[in-house]
């Protein structure tokens, strides 16, 4: 597919295709440049390839001169976050939402979410509705997350369940799901039960199938979003799962007492359980998956390895579809990464523009150092190979769930305070993932201190 239409752009940037990108705006500037629209994009491309600085020039422009557009300052607040630099991060959201031509809905809406993107919770929770602006579930959720991430998930989770989960937050969110039918709590259990994911992305549906797997456990049939494409593997449920049903029981949870089904997603089933099961931790809640795909890939990392730790590693999500920069690293932070040790063979996971950056570097083509997964390794590919390496290094996202689902040894490279919420402000460890140990910064945006506790931690590994 040519990129030669601006609707064309998102596919194309989360495909890698950046230089492609790059032509077809470069293609529109002498027409173009007086609009928002082309900035935008422009910034987009930017983001997408990693030019966070760049990108944060263009996000600047957009706020000085594009009058009431905002579409920008989810990834200004983002970029920021990524680059530790606040200052610059509360002034752009500071005059955009100070802008007169804004809604006051908007406005308190910039401030909150943009607060959040930042890591500063102390400023969501001081940021007050005035009497014009409506209350919205849309903007009420980054009060709840903040708290949770500042102050422990059991403080915050019961705001967030109703902000996000609940009937009422769905329906803003999403008019055209039945809400009628949806599960967010409620002690009488259906007895189906499909977990869908209208706001979810697979990290949520691996984290929080602990829950379901509960409630399966209760005596609930679960079935799962077909787009799932079986990365949970064929589990089994085993003896936690039973402990954490006879908790939902003591709770007041019944199943059987009617012939209904219903749906819910992952971020439900964490906010309602949670305050019952709290963490659910346990060591192991995924199947494996192998088919002659894996196989054969196992056996050429291994055949390269030559007896070497086989550690795979993702780094960046800026390939999703969402706004990632702040939990990604780039390529270049990892550099001193690969001489570090030895003894390591590196299995690199990674997708998108990131991809193709390490591709042209010169460790690519070292077999014995590193193997790069083919393009075509699905997800529940790429999971089942995980299960037979002996470690995993990733950023917060889909593979570091699947690793610490897997119980697999490893670590979890976070940002400091702007992290996900989930995480808290844990530092050494998570109890979500007892296998994975976080390395996170002091200060925000300090990549490079990562990579630092990343090499001590390999060394580690060498030495054991």
């Amino acid at each position: 597919m040519n990129v030669d239409s601006y609707d064309k752009l998102q596919f194309a940037l989360l495909s890698g295709r950046v230089d492609e990108c790059g032509a077809f705006l470069a293609s529109r500037h002498e027409s173009d440049k007086g609009s928002a629209e082309y900035w935008y994009w422009l910034a987009q491309m930017y983001y997408r390839s990693g030019r966070f600085q760049d990108a944060l020039d263009v996000g600047s422009k957009l706020t000085r001169e594009a009058g009431v557009f905002a579409m920008h300052f989810h990834f200004m607040a983002d970029v920021c976050a990524h680059l530790g630099v606040t200052d610059i991060g509360l002034s752009a959201l500071d005059t955009l939402a100070s802008k007169p031509e804004l809604a006051a809905a908007s406005s308190y809406y910039v401030r909150l979410c943009g607060y959040h993107y930042l890591g500063e919770d102390d400023a969501v929770l001081s940021v007050r509705r005035d009497a014009v602006t409506p209350l919205s579930p849309g903007s009420e959720q980054y009060r709840a997350r903040s708290v949770m991430r500042s102050q422990g998930i059991a403080t915050g989770v019961g705001a967030f369940c109703s902000t996000y989960c609940s009937r009422q937050a769905v329906a803003d969110f999403s008019p055209t799901l039945n809400v009628e039918r949806y599960w967010c709590g409620q002690r009488e259990l259906p007895k189906r039960l499909s977990i869908e994911g209208h706001s979810s992305g697979f990290g949520d549906f691996i984290q929080w199938a602990r829950y379901a797997q509960a409630l399966q456990a209760l005596g609930v049939e679960i079935s799962w979003a077909a787009g799932l494409n079986g990365i949970l593997g064929d589990y089994k449920l085993n003896d936690h799962s039973h402990q954490l049903a006879q908790q939902l029981v003591a709770a007041g949870f019944v199943c059987g007492r009617n012939d209904t089904s219903m749906w819910s997603d992952p971020f439900a089933l964490f906010a309602s359980l949670f305050p019952v099961l709290n963490y659910g931790s346990t060591d192991r809640y995924i199947a494996q998956r192998t088919d002659n795909q894996v196989e054969q890939t196992l056996n050429d990392i291994r055949q390269r390895a030559q007896g070497r730790r086989c550690v795979g590693i993702f780094w960046s999500s800026c390939e999703s579809n969402n706004l990632y920069a702040s939990r990604s690293l780039l390529h270049q932070h990892l550099a001193p990464v690969w001489d570090a040790s030895d003894d390591i063979h590196w299995v690199i996971m990674q997708r998108g523009y990131q991809r193709a950056c390490w591709l042209d570097g010169s460790y690519s083509k070292d077999p014995q150092r590193c193997t790069i997964l083919p393009a075509h390794i699905s997800l529940a590919q790429t999971i089942g190979i995980i299960d037979c390496l002996d470690g995993f290094v990733g950023n917060d996202g889909v593979l570091s769930h699947a690793a610490g689902a897997l119980n697999k040894p490893g670590y979890l490279l976070l940002n400091a305070r702007c992290a996900d919420w989930r995480y808290e402000q844990s530092v050494g460890t998570t109890p979500w993932y007892p296998s994975l140990k976080v390395l996170r910064p002091d200060t925000m945006g300090d990549w490079d201190a990562v990579v630092a506790k990343l090499i001590s931690s390999v060394k580690s590994w060498e030495a054991a």
